[in-house]
C-alpha cells in the first residue's frame, strides 16, 4: 500500500497523512514524552541535595555537524531520480525531534541537566538487526548504561547544561 507506514519508515512516497503520524510520532515520544517525564518529577526532584535530569540524545541532531557534512544530510554528487530522497524521511524526523530535544534541555537549566549523546550502537533503532549495525560500526550498547550511570554520579559535572559525548562536548 503506498504510503504506508511502520514505526515511521517506508521504502514508498508517504501520503501526506503518513509524514504528519511520522512527526507526530517522533515529537511526541522524544520531546512531548520527556517535558511530561521532566515536568511530573519536579516534586521529587525539588526534594534532592543534587537535582540532575540527563536527556539521550542523538549525535545527528547536532546542526554543526549536519551542516559542515560530519553527518550526512543529503546525497553528495547529485540528486537522484525517484522517491524517497535519502535520507530516509524517518530519519530526518528521528534528527529534527532530537535537535528540539537539545533546545528543551537548555529549558531546563535551573537544575542540573544535560543533553547525552552516547553514540552510534547496537540498540536495534532503524529496525535493520543488530549484526548490521554491528557492520557499520556501532557499539555495544551496555556502554550507554555506564555512560547514563557516571554522569548520574558526577563525573561529568564539568560539562552541565551541555551536549556531551564519550569524548567531551559535542557541538550542537
Amino acid at each position: 500500500m503506498e504510503g504506508a507506514l511502520f514505526d515511521g519508515i517506508t521504502a514508498q512516497k508517504p501520503s501526506p497523512l503518513g509524514i504528519r503520524d511520522a512527526w507526530n510520532t517522533a515529537y511526541g515520544v522524544n520531546v512531548t514524552g520527556t517535558q511530561v517525564m521532566a515536568h511530573v518529577s519536579v516534586p521529587l526532584l525539588l526534594k534532592s541535595k543534587d537535582p540532575r535530569l540527563l536527556f539521550v540524545i542523538s549525535g545527528l541532531s547536532s546542526l554543526a555537524n549536519c551542516s559542515t557534512g560530519r553527518v550526512p544530510v543529503s546525497q553528495k554528487g547529485g540528486v537522484s531520480v525517484g522517491w524517497p530522497k535519502p535520507p530516509e524521511p524517518s530519519v530526518i524526523t528521528y534528527r529534527a525531534s532530537k535537535a528540539a530535544l537539545n533546545m528543551l534541555m537548555l529549558d531546563w537549566v535551573r537544575l542540573k541537566v544535560w543533553a547525552i549523546s552516547p553514540g552510534f550502537l547496537t540498540t536495534g533503532l532503524g529496525g535493520v538487526g543488530a549484526e548490521t549495525m554491528k557492520e557499520h560500526g556501532a557499539g555495544d550498547p551496555a556502554f550507554a548504561g555506564r555512560f547514563i550511570k557516571d554522569v548520574a554520579e558526577g563525573v561529568r559535572d564539568e560539562d552541565v547544561g551541555k551536549v556531551i559525548n564519550r569524548d567531551g562536548v559535542d557541538a550542537w
